[in-house]
């Protein structure tokens, strides 16, 4: 609402007042409530993160996904949720424990490097996870960018994780 009322006032802009399609940030915080509804359910499965990542990929097919209460984006986030949800306090001192950290700064540069190399050829709309899949790909080439969107999201994480400094030095 305050966004519709900058661009009123700033921009001369019609105001719309617009309920059910969150602006900027305020997606996560819908997302993130209906993420914790969810969890009772996800924590009865037997293989919470394998559902998440089908959801993540089967969920786009269909034409009229779009940001209406933040749909898209929580079908499409999911599997980063349900990965927080399920990893363990060992599995984290495991990351944090590996003694070869300088492999997370070589990704990350390397991953850098990638995003510049590929600026032009690959559209960053792709990792918004928001929206249906584009009609003029094909379905298997779209969910392969959809699942490598998401490893790649995975692999920058622990990428991030191993550089961060293990506490505050003394």
């Amino acid at each position: 609402m305050v966004h519709e009322a900058g661009k009123a006032l700033l921009l001369g802009q019609d105001f719309e007042l617009q309920l059910f399609m969150p602006a900027w940030t305020m997606w996560f915080l819908l997302a993130l409530l209906l993420w914790r509804l969810l969890t009772p359910v996800l924590r009865q499965l037997r293989h919470p993160l394998l559902f998440a990542v089908a959801v993540s990929v089967v969920a786009p097919l269909d034409p009229d996904l779009d940001s209406t209460l933040t749909l898209g984006r929580l079908v499409g986030m999911l599997p980063f949720f349900v990965l927080g949800l399920v990893c363990t306090p060992q599995v984290l001192e495991r990351i944090r424990s590996f003694r070869h950290r300088w492999v997370g700064a070589l990704v990350l540069l390397a991953a850098v490097a990638c995003a510049f190399l590929l600026r032009e050829d690959v559209h960053n709309a792709h990792f918004y996870l928001r929206s249906a899949y584009d009609e003029d790909a094909t379905v298997l080439w779209s969910v392969a960018v959809r699942v490598g969107v998401l490893v790649v999201g995975v692999v920058g994480t622990l990428a991030l994780l191993l550089v961060t400094p293990r506490g505050i030095p003394r």
